[in-house]
Order: C-alpha cells, then structure tokens, then sequence
C-alpha cells in the first residue's frame, strides 16, 4: 500500500511539475529565439479551411470534404500555428478546395489573416503547407502567375527556407512550403521527394526540402491517410514519434511532418470523424506520458480546435502539442558541439552542423583567386554567403548548397575563434572533398591532396598558425568530372592537464566563455574560460 501511495505522490509531482501555458495566442514568445524550428513540436490543421463550403460544394460537404469546424481566425488564438491550405484557380481567383469541393474562403485572404494576427502578435510565426488542388481547377493555366502574385504582395511577412532557420528569424513571419512548382521567383521553400501514404517507418524517410540558398534537407512524413485498420493509423503516428523523439538536441536539420489526420477505406465525413476521435486523444496520451521527450514536428490534424466533449480531442491535443516544446532539450543556434570523447569542434563540421562561409566560384580548374584572397585580412565581402557542405545535386552525403557543373573551382573562406592561448591544446582540421583541394589557415598552407576522399581526412594544425581570438580558413576546392562535395571543421582536442574541476555553476564575477569564443553569463557544463584558465564542470 504505502509503495501504492508513494508512486501516486511521484506521479502528482510529476505532473505539476510539467510546465503549462497559459497564454496560447502568444505561446511561441517562451521560445528561445536560437532554437531550430526543425526542433519544435506544432499544432496544425489539415485541410485547415474545409469547415464552410460554397455553392453545390456545401451538399457535398455534408458527406464528405468537412474535417474543421472552425475557421482560421478562430483557430490561430487557440494555438494553432500550421495550416493546410489547397487552392486552385476557380472564377479566375485562387480559392481553397478540398479535392472538387470549394471552400468559402479564398488563399489570399487566409494569408492576409495570418498576416494581421502576426502583426497583432509579433512574437508568433505559422508554417503554411500547399498543394495545387488540380482537379477543382476551371481549366486555368495561371494558377503560377496567381499564386506568384499573391505571394509577392506579402512578400515582406514571408521568411526563406533554411535547414537551420530559427525561431528568432521566423518570429512575425509565415513560412510558405509548397509541394509543387510555380513561377520564379521562390517564396519560403518546396518540398521534393515525398512519400505518399506510406504505413512502414523506413518508407517515410526519404523526402526533402530546399529553399532559395538550401537544398538537401530531410523531411520526414508519416502521412498513412487511408487505412483498413486505425491501429495500423496509431502504429504508424507512434513509429513516426519514437523517430522524431531521437531528434532531441541533434543537429541533423530533419523536418518531421507526423500526420493524424486519415480515414477508414472511404473519405466520408464519419471515416474522418471516426479517424479524429482515435488518434487524436491517442497521440495526445503518448505525449502526457513523458515517454517521447523530443520533437514531434508538425502535426496537422482534422477537428484540430475541437474540445473533448465533441470525442476529438483536437484542443486538448493542440494544447499537449504546446507545451511538449517546454519538456525537452532542443538544439539550438551557436550551441557548442563535442565529439564522442568531450573535444570541442571550435569550427564545426557539417556533419554536426551545418555552418555558413563565403564563396567566390570560378568557371575553370585553372582560374586563380584574387590576390591575396587567402589572408586573414582579405575583404571577402563581395563574395557569396552559402551554408555548407555544398555538393552536386544527389550526392548521398548532407549538404545545403549547390555545387554544380565540371571542370570548375570554388573559393571559400570561413572564421572560427579561440579564446585561449592555442598551445594549451592540440587542434585538428577534418576534410571531406570531391575533386582536389588546398587549405590556408591564417594565410600559411596547412594540408593539400589531390583527387576524392569519400572519409574525413585529418591534419594537426601547428600552434603557430592559430591565434588567440579570429581564425580563418582558406579553401580552393576543384571539381573535374562526376560529384563535387566539400566540408571542413577544425576540434580542439583538450589538454587536460591543469583543469580545475568545480561543481559550482552559479555566476562568477569572472569573464566567462567556452572555448567556441561565445561569452557566457554564467558556467556551463563542459570546458569554460575564466580569467584564462580552463574550468570543467561535470
């Protein structure tokens, strides 16, 4: 009995150690500006526009199309913050459709709502899927040009598509990701790849998302829409979540899109309604058991703000979904990154994170830098900013630039720095490369080998090339034929003799900063920098 008693006083504890919102039309302002958006947990609505029909489309409606109640605008001050939106061209306007059925509402009003909620409350941001609903389109061949147009004219509430973009760059913005092409120029990104009602976990992994300057970014979708069981449904939203879950803290830039929305061999109204009613209280459940602390990415569910007397469960999972962001870890921008053995990469490579450098590109292998271009002094600023590892399209590696063509050569240069006299320790430059490839650090040549390494190849940079404070890599890579890849980092391997070891975490009245030169405000676990000598906190 009494050990009765005491799990029931450990499970209370517990719970009302969970951290609750309770301001939901501004919930992302408790969100640290540094976190990926890759990292977070969203509440979203799945055809978020299918709750008022017109015309013939409202009979239609009332057997099938109809999986909201509510509309946008009621939506967005109850938390939700992704929207499934559907347009095609009908009576030479883009109006939100569900397959043939019409909606009452049309795309460029839904985003100038958002807009305005935005502007209302600064500290939000949504996230807008779409799809060219094709078959309820009049035979229009503008649908491109309208959607271009539309765009345009929010053009200053739209944010790019970036593997690692943050919540801090985000916050006031809608970030639109389509799922098909339009007219040029590219608004937020588009997503490429995509498995389509899929049941297996490794079916589901292999899409991808690119924005303007990014490409090669993972997107993952558990989107098993219809199904003759609905614990074939639950199976796959757990298999998805256990996945995405193992994301916590990493800094792999996956997207995750974990579905509920679905339906029992028909798409009637009451096969989705059925759907809602099971897998919504069901995620929710996984969730409030604290057993999935990680992130659960978009999840676009039918009768999203529908409450549990309905049997939906949809605000009651759309609040669970909130305040999941609050009960883990999540990676974040500027974060430091240790190797397996507690070595820090005081230049990270893009395997760990992704990172951005300068690029100058030249048409031949042939062509020579300007002059000087591999000094620390070099004024680089004329010259392109990319995010790496850059790579020809379809290279396996991970990678968030272009690099095409053959026979041709990039420039690139790139700064990291160190707060402390590099002597102390031994430092190591990593390098992956396809073709050849020459590297300064500081202006004096460190490492330089000819033809494609598929692995990470090593090389110890002498003390003397490295200086306390700003750093700077020099790179001439070329590319002969097939795949071009690059990626670089430099560890610092600690010496860790003369540590002092503290458990102490408090402030300190000290200048503090962790070898990534990044100043604190107070000591971390891991190796800090206080009035130049090195601490380790366990």
């Amino acid at each position: 009995m009494q050990k009765i008693l005491l799990y029931l006083i450990t499970l209370l504890v517990s719970i009302n150690a969970m951290p609750q919102v309770t301001d939901y039309q501004n919930w992302m302002a408790s969100l640290d500006d540094n976190a990926f958006i890759c990292q977070l947990s969203i509440p979203g609505a799945h055809d978020a526009c299918c709750s008022s029909f017109s015309g013939m489309s409202a009979i239609g409606a009332a057997f099938a199309g109809k999986v909201q109640t509510k509309s946008v605008q009621q939506m967005l001050p109850l938390g939700v913050r992704g929207f499934d939106l559907r347009p095609a061209v009908k009576d030479g306007k883009l109006t939100i459709c569900h397959g043939i059925l019409v909606t009452s509402f049309d795309f460029n009003t839904i985003m100038q709502q958002l807009c305005t909620y935005l502007d209302a409350h600064p500290s939000e941001f949504c996230v807008v899927t779409m799809r060219h609903e094709v078959e309820a389109d009049d035979g229009d061949s503008s649908f491109g040009s309208k959607l271009q147009t539309s765009l345009a004219s929010i053009k200053d509430h739209l944010v790019d598509f970036r593997p690692n973009l943050t919540v801090g760059e985000a916050r006031g913005k809608i970030l639109f990701i389509s799922r098909d092409a339009y007219d040029e120029p590219m608004y937020g990104g588009r997503l490429v790849d995509l498995r389509d009602n899929q049941s297996d976990i490794n079916n589901m992994l292999g899409g991808h998302c690119y924005g303007p300057s990014s490409y090669k970014c993972s997107w993952w979708v558990q989107g098993y829409y219809q199904y003759s069981d609905v614990n074939d449904k639950k199976n796959a939203i757990l298999a998805m979540l256990t996945k995405s879950s193992e994301l916590a803290g990493k800094y792999t830039y996956t997207w995750v899109d974990n579905g509920a929305a679905g339906y029992k061999e028909t798409g009637t109204n009451s096969a989705c309604q059925a759907n809602a009613q099971a897998c919504n209280p069901y995620l929710q459940g996984l969730l409030a058991s604290g057993n999935y602390n990680g992130p659960v990415g978009f999840v676009f569910m039918d009768f999203c703000c529908d409450g549990d007397n309905s049997g939906y469960y949809g605000l009651s999972l759309t609040k669970e979904l909130i305040n999941h962001n609050f009960r883990y870890t999540m990676s974040k921008q500027g974060d430091p990154i240790y190797d397996a053995d507690g070595n820090l990469y005081v230049a990270p490579k893009g395997q760990e994170m992704m990172w951005e450098g300068k690029i100058l590109r030249r048409a031949s292998t042939t062509q020579t830098g300007p002059s000087g271009w591999y000094k620390p002094d070099f004024d680089d600023s004329e010259w392109e900013t990319v995010c790496f590892p850059i790579a020809s399209n379809g290279y396996d590696a991970p990678y968030y630039s272009l690099w095409d063509g053959e026979n041709n050569s990039i420039f690139i240069r790139r700064e990291f720095y160190i707060d402390i006299d590099p002597s102390l320790d031994t430092y190591k430059f990593y390098v992956r490369h396809d073709d050849d490839y020459k590297v300064y650090i500081n202006g004096k040549q460190v490492d330089t080998q000819t033809g494609a390494i598929s692995t990470y190849r090593t090389a110890r940079i002498a003390p003397a090339r490295l200086c306390v404070g700003r750093n700077v890599i020099a790179v001439q890579a070329k590319q002969f034929t097939g795949a071009a890849y690059f990626d670089c980092g430099v560890l610092c391997i600690i010496d860790a003799t003369g540590i002092e070891k503290i458990e102490d975490v408090e402030d300190s009245k000290d200048l503090i900063y962790n070898l990534a030169g990044q100043r604190l405000n107070k000591l971390q676990k891991g190796i800090n920098i206080v009035g130049g000598r090195k601490v380790l906190i366990k």
